[in-house]
C-alpha cells in the first residue's frame, strides 16, 4: 500500500473521522471531538474547536491546550498538522486577545516542532529537561513527550504508575502505548 493509503487503513478514512468529530462538537462532547479530530487531517478546523474550548476555561490554561493537541499529533507522527494547528490556535487567540500564550511551555511546543523536523536527539532531551516544570503542570504532557521520543529518537520511554496508564489511553486513541 502507499504511505497515504496504509494510514488510513490503520486509523480510518480522514473524511469519516471529520464528520464524527463534527457531530460530536455538535453534541457537546469536545473530548471525543478531540480524539477524531486527531486522525482527521483538518488542523483548522480542530483548532477552531479547541481554541473554542480553551475560551470556556481559565486564560492561563489556553496554552496547556495548545500543548496537548499539538503532542498529541506528535505522538502520531503528524508533524505537519501539528503545526498548522498551532499556527491556527495562535492566530485564532490573538484575534480573541491572546492572554495565557507567553508562557514557557508555548516556547517548548514552537521548539520541539521545531526539533522534530531534525535529527536532534541531543536537543530533544535537553528540551525535555529545561522545561521539565513546565510539562508537570499536567502528568498527560510527559507521557505524550515519552512517546514522541520513543517515536522519533528510538528512546524507550520508562512507564510507571500513572505514565503507565496514559500511556495505555494514549492507545486507545490509536497514538501507540499500550
Amino acid at each position: 500500500m502507499p504511505g497515504g493509503d496504509r494510514n488510513v487503513a490503520a486509523r480510518g478514512d480522514p473524511a469519516l473521522h471529520l464528520l464524527c468529530a463534527r457531530a460530536l462538537v455538535a453534541a457537546g462532547d469536545r473530548a471525543g471531538a478531540a480524539t477524531h479530530f486527531l486522525h482527521a487531517e483538518a488542523p483548522v478546523a480542530f483548532a477552531q474547536m479547541v481554541v473554542a474550548w480553551a475560551n470556556d476555561g481559565y486564560t492561563r490554561e489556553r496554552d496547556l491546550f495548545l500543548a496537548r493537541s499539538v503532542l498529541q499529533l506528535c505522538c502520531l507522527g503528524n508533524l505537519r498538522d501539528a503545526n498548522i494547528f498551532r499556527s491556527t490556535f495562535l492566530r485564532l487567540c490573538a484575534r480573541d486577545g491572546g492572554g495565557g500564550l507567553d508562557s514557557p511551555l508555548c516556547n517548548f511546543v514552537e521548539f520541539l516542532l521545531l526539533t522534530l523536523e531534525r535529527d536532534a536527539e541531543g536537543l530533544f532531551k535537553i528540551l525535555v529537561d529545561k522545561y521539565a516544570p513546565s510539562l508537570a503542570r499536567d502528568p498527560s504532557l510527559r507521557v505524550y513527550v515519552q512517546q514522541i521520543g520513543a517515536l522519533f529518537y528510538g528512546i524507550k520511554p520508562r512507564e510507571t504508575g500513572m505514565e503507565a496508564l496514559m500511556s495505555s489511553m494514549m492507545g486507545m486513541l490509536g497514538g501507540g502505548g499500550g
